[in-house]
């Protein structure tokens, strides 16, 4: 029998997300630029600074978490198992976040 691939999903929650994000703001905004739909769980997480910068991150839209920087060690940063509905951003540059349900 022939290997045939499994049918688009179209019903449930999609337990993964991709966003590319131009981030243009001296301060965190009200809400944040990414929320996840899939909340309550621990999620692996990767942004990555493709263009300007230095753009700050925070889990909470209070605090600086981090800070990504173009061609350093601080250019992506990896989180495993991370509890969060979402991410705020400030600084200018273009920002690429994916992250996925933790198993």
């Amino acid at each position: 029998m022939a290997f045939q691939a499994p049918p688009k999903k179209t019903v449930g929650i999609d337990k993964n997300h991709w966003q590319k994000l131009t981030v243009a703001t001296p301060g965190f905004p009200q809400f944040a630029q990414t929320a996840f739909k899939f909340k309550g769980e621990p999620k692996e997480i990767i942004l990555t600074i493709e263009a300007g910068g230095p753009v700050e991150y925070s889990f909470n839209g209070n605090n600086v978490h981090g800070e990504l920087v173009l061609g350093s060690s601080r250019e992506q940063v990896q989180f495993s198992r991370r509890p969060a509905i979402g991410i705020w951003f400030r600084g200018n540059g273009t920002v690429t976040i994916e992250a996925w349900a933790s198993a």
